[in-house]
């Protein structure tokens, strides 16, 4: 889902802006399982927001009232207005802006994200701003149990070098518990998949 989050972070975009991070041999069926699972938690008819829209294969199974989807490559957020052009995108760094510059949110979408990120509570704040009081913020993210998998694949080219390359220290699940709390978040649902090797959460706001 992600094409390069933490290019403004580095300063220097490590992919093709056309291919994302799809550059592993397993990096589209990774993907396609990751909206898979997520699209388990997301209906039609919602407005959602997509962090590190990518390639925005959410378009392709989901339905949304108003779609908006971010990323922090220019040329990504251009190909993308050219193809959808009934969608919004935008260039936007949620670890340094709120999303609640953009309104109100049913659902925010971030796939195989927040492992990129330096400041991930920061981001999920940022994030929060923009949650409606009944929205759900769904991401995954990889599991510490996974990291010499994907050390492996990203040596022998079957998932992404330059994803894991930018992975900051993973998260597991008590730790993602404890982001969600200092962001003003609890975590409403918890999984793993991909052979447990990746996990899922639904976050929402406090009632």
């Amino acid at each position: 889902m992600l094409s390069h989050v933490v290019g403004r972070v580095t300063g220097t975009p490590t992919v093709d802006a056309g291919h994302g991070q799809m550059t592993g041999v397993l990096s589209p069926w990774l993907e396609a399982r990751r909206v898979q699972k997520a699209q388990e938690f997301i209906g039609d008819g919602l407005n959602m927001l997509d962090v590190g829209c990518g390639r925005v294969p959410l378009l392709d199974v989901i339905k949304p009232a108003r779609y908006v989807g971010l990323d922090i490559l220019d040329a990504v957020v251009d190909g993308n207005k050219a193809r959808f052009p009934e969608h919004e995108f935008h260039v936007w760094d949620v670890q340094s802006r709120s999303v609640g510059e953009l309104g109100q949110f049913d659902v925010i979408v971030m796939l195989a994200v927040l492992e990129h990120f330096p400041a991930p509570i920061q981001a999920l704040r940022n994030l929060a701003d923009g949650l409606s009081g009944h929205g759900r913020i769904i991401l995954t993210t990889p599991h510490p149990s996974g990291e010499r998998v994907l050390d492996w694949g990203a040596v022998v080219g079957v998932c992404s070098p330059e994803a894991e390359d930018e992975h900051q220290p993973l998260m597991c699940q008590s730790a993602l518990r404890d982001a969600a709390r200092e962001a003003g978040l609890v975590v409403l649902h918890y999984e793993r998949f991909l052979a447990r090797f990746n996990q899922l959460a639904v976050l929402g706001k406090p009632r």
